[in-house]
């Protein structure tokens, strides 16, 4: 085959096919971005089967008769985020009983009969994206701390059985450094009786805002992800930086309105709509991974914590046992 003249524009190859050294390049059909591979005869486009990806499955339910559903989701993981809306207007979030009864499908329990083809389901996993994962639970314990090491405040919490069936279980978490989430529960949970999930939003397919001006009680978001299926996190920016389970609605396929029970004070509440999750773990800077200055030397806290202030840094060096060493300039 005859060589032929390729150029390569803005990192997409145009022309037509080549010959380099006896080895045909293929460009025709690929896109800004794609890569080629060689298939054995000639270097063609492909996926990049390296690349970071996650994973996610929509499915529209309801048939008028039924409460309980069966979304099988084939992801192959347990551990999942699930967000259940109404597929249409206002579009709103439903808060909704499951169950990841296997690998590959979830059990949707609701309150009530679902009518014809009136909620939208919404499954991601981290794919090949970095998330935390932990069995926990001593019996002992009410309050249990996740480190992640995930770099960031802004994640997703989800807490399930590690037993059949597998149901989500409901806590308070906190976000009291990038990298670690605690969950308070109203009872000590049994010992490895609990899978807790800790997901970062991916950035590519995220979007955050800072809401809150003293009197308005709800917000609309303007997040430009072009979808309506997309999850949502809130948090407050102050004290324990505390997860807030809020009323949403996918009001356009851009846009998604929250709703506050009392009007969040002047920037205190941080909003983030993604469409998928997984994230990559980094080493962040000291202000990202302080905890709260203790206020004495035996003051709540975990080995490892660290906390400083202009005077002092702090280190836990045993479980609510503190000791601290001066700063001074030089």
């Amino acid at each position: 085959m005859a060589d032929k003249d390729f150029v390569v524009k803005n990192g997409l190859v145009v022309g037509d096919t080549a010959t380099i050294n006896g080895v045909q390049i293929d460009p025709s059909g690929a896109v800004s971005g794609q890569i080629l591979k060689f298939d054995g005869t000639k270097f063609a486009p492909a996926s990049d089967e390296g690349a970071v990806e996650t994973a996610s499955y929509t499915e529209t339910i309801g048939d008028g008769t039924n409460s309980t559903y069966t979304v099988t989701h084939n992801l192959n993981t347990k551990d999942i985020v699930v967000t259940v809306r109404d597929a249409n207007s206002p579009y709103d979030f439903v808060n909704v009983r499951w169950e990841a009864t296997t690998e590959n499908a979830v059990v949707l329990d609701f309150s009530a009969v679902v009518s014809s083809s009136s909620r939208r389901v919404f499954i991601t996993s981290a794919g090949t994206l970095d998330y935390y994962v932990a069995t926990i639970g001593n019996g002992s314990d009410s309050s249990i701390n996740l480190d992640h090491n995930l770099g960031s405040r802004d994640v997703s919490v989800v807490v399930r059985s590690a037993d059949s069936p597998y149901e989500v279980v409901q806590a308070l978490a906190y976000s009291p450094t990038a990298q670690r989430v605690t969950l308070d529960f109203s009872a000590p949970p049994s010992s490895n009786s609990l899978v807790a999930s800790v997901y970062l939003p991916a950035t590519s397919a995220s979007y955050s805002a800072i809401v809150g001006d003293g009197s308005s009680t709800s917000f609309t978001i303007t997040h430009n992800l072009n979808t309506r299926d997309v999850g949502l996190i809130t948090r407050s920016l102050t004290g324990q930086f505390d997860l807030i389970i809020t009323r949403w609605e996918a009001t356009t396929a851009n846009t998604a309105t929250v709703y506050f029970e009392e009007p969040p004070s002047s920037n205190s509440r941080k909003i983030t709509v993604f469409t998928s999750v997984g994230g990559s773990r980094y080493v962040p800077a000291l202000s990202e991974i302080a905890a709260q200055i203790p206020s004495s030397s035996s003051a709540s806290g975990n080995t490892g914590d660290i906390a400083y202030d202009e005077n002092y840094i702090y280190i836990c060096v045993s479980t609510n046992t503190w000791k601290r060493a001066g700063l001074s300039t030089w």
